[in-house]
């Protein structure tokens, strides 16, 4: 691509930094992710990342974007202890006011 850029700065290596720097990678040449945290090899709490002690669920269209991003990513996560699950089948939601059906969400 000849008007690629030169360099790209990203602030914060959370998942939403993490899939910035990949979605851009094709626009710039070289890239930096900036932290505040020293990040570790293993899977641990981090001071700037409030809600890392929260229950996460990842919806659909968000699987498949970081499934084509990351090939093979989802397969890694299952292997070190993420469960799968089908957010629309195997949880209950209850909002506004009453409960959700459960339904299939092709994830």
């Amino acid at each position: 691509m000849a008007d690629r850029r030169d360099s790209a700065v990203v602030l914060g290596a959370s998942m939403s930094g993490l899939l910035a720097a990949r979605a851009i990678s094709s626009t710039f040449r070289s890239g930096t992710i900036v932290d505040r945290d020293r990040l570790a090899d293993t899977a641990e709490l981090r001071k700037g990342v409030p809600q890392a002690a929260h229950a996460h669920g990842l919806l659909t269209s968000g699987y498949r974007i970081m499934d084509a991003y990351f090939a093979g990513l989802m397969d890694e996560l299952e292997a070190i202890g993420a469960p799968r699950g089908d957010v629309g089948g195997d949880f209950l939601w209850f909002q506004f006011g009453k409960w959700k059906l459960r339904h299939d969400a092709g994830l």
